[in-house]
């Protein structure tokens, strides 16, 4: 048997209370009026109460489903950054930097997590909707088609002297499934309205994301190049010492920076 539905506890509400009003008018004992009256008032109460919990688990699973599903992105987004820096490769003994945090890659990629979920959860009811245009629609058309064939059966010179009703019935039938049609038609478009300004938050969100993880590489490596440039300075100086100490000023004897290595100071090496 269905549970009752928050339109029958409301409905049962207003019958009570008409029949107390009833009792009343009459002048008889109203005590069992006012007693199924209130009988009914609590189970709406119960009722809605219920829903209410109901609602708030959801939200509560969907938030956290959402919390996961924003971290699990972050991470991923994260790693693409890092994966991406570790290509400025750093000879043995020396170190590299601390892993960068990347917290705007991570905003990024939960905002771009969360946007989809909601589409997502959006996905199911405008389904339906689209099926419900889909299914009307395929009854329209399929009304024509038998309105169709009875035509080109007549015009073939075959009559049925019921031929007149059946067309009169087919063609109302199609301009009805018509008008359901477009009230169909009417709920999709309202249900497309927020999924469509989602989409375009998600793209806004996804160059966001793109963004972030190119600048989040660009400085990772950027910084991992910063060391090599200590390790080399500090090689040049070491020689440079060893040099001086043996009394030989003659630096260019064996060192001498590159061809290559002189344009990537002046931002020319390609």
């Amino acid at each position: 048997m269905t549970a009752p539905s928050l339109t029958d506890r409301q409905s049962a509400v207003q019958q009570a209370s008409d029949h107390l009003a009833d009792v009343l008018a009459d002048g008889g004992d109203t005590t069992v009026a006012r007693q199924a009256l209130q009988q009914a008032r609590d189970a709406l109460q119960a009722h809605q109460t219920a829903q209410a919990t109901a609602d708030r688990e959801r939200q509560a699973a969907q938030a956290a489903e959402a919390d996961q599903a924003a971290a699990t992105a972050a991470a991923k987004a994260t790693d693409a950054v890092t994966n991406t820096v570790v290509r400025v490769q750093l000879p043995a003994g020396i170190e590299a930097p601390a892993p960068a945090q990347h917290p705007l890659v991570a905003e990024a990629a939960g905002e771009v997590a969360r946007i989809k979920a909601e589409i997502e959860r959006a996905a199911p009811g405008r389904q339906a909707a689209a099926d419900e245009v889909a299914a009307l629609q395929k009854r329209a058309d399929v009304k024509r088609h038998e309105a169709a064939a009875i035509r080109s059966r007549r015009l073939a010179g075959h009559e049925a002297p019921d031929d007149a009703a059946k067309l009169h019935l087919l063609e109302a039938d199609a301009a009805d499934l018509d008008g359901l049609v477009q009230v169909a038609q009417q709920r999709l478009h309202v249900l497309d309205q927020p999924v469509a300004a989602l989409r375009q938050r998600l793209a806004a969100a996804e160059q966001k994301l793109k963004a972030a993880q190119v600048e989040g590489a660009l400085h990772g490596q950027a910084d991992r190049l910063r060391i090599l440039e200590q390790a080399l300075i500090a090689g040049y100086r070491e020689l440079r010492r060893g040099v001086f100490t043996v009394g030989n000023r003659n630096m260019p004897n064996y060192f001498v920076a590159s061809e290559d290595l002189r344009k990537a100071t002046l931002g020319t090496l390609a």
